[in-house]
């Protein structure tokens, strides 16, 4: 699998730690799988063994459907 960092993205918008404001571009998504970090972290790198937490918040493109929030 590669990895794109030219597609058209969402703009994301809002505090950290707050759900995020997420605008969809008019443009159709790309299909092509994109990785883009929206805020660098302060800690340590997760190793194999680690267990990560996050929040988040997601949004469906096409067809566009409400955000939602999430934490794992």
């Amino acid at each position: 699998m590669s990895v794109h960092t030219d597609a058209v993205l969402p703009t994301v918008t809002g505090v950290v730690g707050r759900r995020a404001d997420i605008a969809l571009p008019q443009a159709k998504p790309s299909g092509k799988f994109v990785i883009n970090t929206l805020v660098e972290g302060r800690g340590r790198v997760a190793g194999k063994s680690d267990v990560v937490v996050a929040h988040f918040t997601s949004k469906k493109w096409d067809p566009p459907m409400p955000s939602r929030q999430a934490r794992w």
